[in-house]
């Protein structure tokens, strides 16, 4: 999913290691820039959204991709 169509307090669907398949709400978005980056998609692909999982009571973070819609 593209970062700029994540919404802050969204519930989304992740498909990530951690937890296939459940439900988060997002927290927090981070983007670290460390260095110069070729171009914008490696901005986003080093970005981390911080996720809140109700179900277990977790919070950790993903990449954009990892997220979506519901």
């Amino acid at each position: 999913m593209c970062l700029s169509h994540i919404a802050l307090g969204g519930t989304y669907q992740v498909q990530a290691p951690v937890a296939p398949g459940a439900t988060v709400q997002v927290e927090a978005i981070d983007v670290h820039h460390v260095g110069q980056y070729q171009c914008l998609a490696q901005v986003l692909q080093r970005a981390f959204v911080w996720v809140y999982e109700p179900q277990r009571g977790l919070r950790y973070p993903v990449s954009p991709q990892a997220l979506r819609p519901i």
